[in-house]
């Protein structure tokens, strides 16, 4: 049995209280702050209220987030972020200049893509460009928007087969692929902190751990599905995780949510 990383995501700015943040599981060992959704919080405020680690997140437009600042304003919030932040992700496409690389080790260093999906050579060549920087993770994401694409970032795992390359595929058609991923040697594993609406297929780290037993990692024999549409709102998970839960180490079962949408039943 192995354990992953609990990344908890705040895409949304916390109370005054923080009560969210205080109030996350303690198996949550990351906070991932989206700087380009709440802005730049204060770290030790956050410290004060979170008992893990912080990752700061700055992400884009172009790779789906909320920044369009110009590069030195940019250089200027990272290398701020990496005195006090215990890891910086760092876009591929804009982040990995030798100045700004002087500033942040590589210990602090998570260097990431987010884009369409793509085929297995696209993105063996898109982490070749990457992995040419030394950092502590790396991180592939894919959106996806037909069944079967999301099986991409599933074989690119199972192909290079390391431990430092978190691959998913996000959205609804996605969501199941960041819990294999576990199974072939992702790290870490991410939800929301709190539910937040329109983030459609994104998880909360809650129910991560108590619909799929997370952090705990055991050896996958065989993968149910629970497939419909909508999907979300299913206990199914959660129901099965508490009956066959004390069993998890020896049947080595994952069950899934799937969304069917692109594929719709037809009835007899």
């Amino acid at each position: 049995m192995a354990e992953a990383s609990l990344i908890a995501t705040l895409v949304t700015p916390p109370s005054a209280g923080a009560a969210e943040l205080t109030a996350l599981p303690d198996q949550v060992e990351w906070l991932e702050v989206r700087s380009d959704v709440v802005g730049d919080l204060n770290p030790e405020w956050l410290r004060d209220h979170f008992r893990g680690r912080l990752l700061y997140s700055l992400r884009s437009r172009d790779e789906g987030g909320n920044c369009s600042d110009s590069v030195d304003q940019r250089r200027h919030r990272l290398t701020m972020a990496a005195r006090h932040y215990d890891r910086v992700e760092l876009q591929g496409s804009k982040d990995l200049s030798p100045g700004l690389l002087a500033e942040i080790p590589i210990e602090k260093r998570l260097i990431s893509w987010h884009g369409p999906a793509c085929s297995l050579s696209e993105l063996k060549t898109r982490f070749m460009q990457l992995s040419s920087v030394p950092a502590n993770m790396y991180k592939l994401v894919t959106s996806t928007n037909k069944i079967c694409d999301e099986l991409t970032s599933l074989s690119f795992l199972k192909a290079l087969g390391r431990s430092d390359i978190v691959a998913y595929s996000t959205g609804p058609l996605g969501f199941w692929t960041r819990l294999i991923a576990l199974q072939l040697g992702a790290p870490a594993i991410s939800g929301m902190v709190t539910d937040v609406a329109g983030n459609s297929g994104e998880p909360t780290v809650k129910q991560l751990i108590e619909d799929y037993g997370l952090p705990e990692v055991w050896p996958a024999k065989e993968l149910f599905a629970i497939i419909g549409d909508p999907i979300f709102h299913s206990l199914s998970p959660r129901l099965h995780e508490k009956l066959s839960g004390p069993l998890r180490s020896t049947a080595g079962r994952i069950l899934c949510r799937v969304l069917a949408r692109s594929h719709p039943i037809e009835s007899a």
